[in-house]
């Protein structure tokens, strides 16, 4: 991610192979890593499924960090995509 600023670049790298490490796809994981960093919510849709057990353990990860933001995905009924949610915990 382009916007990443010197004094985030270690961290991000690690915080970024941590959230590939549960499965989450590169580019999901970079759009969870930008809301990490400048604590932004931002939903999107894809057709990239993460089971609840891999969600769950994402968001323990975040939660255990205080990285302050919380990842919900939810299935598009009439479809094979997903809308995947961040908020900014308050």
């Amino acid at each position: 991610m382009g916007r990443l600023n010197p004094v985030n670049i270690i961290d991000g790298h690690k915080v970024l192979a941590d959230i590939l490490a549960f499965g989450i796809s590169d580019v999901d994981a970079k759009v969870i890593l930008d809301s990490i960093i400048y604590k932004t919510s931002t939903s999107w849709v894809n057709n990239d499924s993460v089971d609840n057990t891999r969600l769950a353990a994402l968001n323990q990860y975040i939660t255990n960090n205080n990285f302050g933001i919380m990842v919900l995905i939810s299935p598009v009924s009439s479809r094979s995509k997903f809308i995947w949610d961040i908020k900014v915990r308050k």
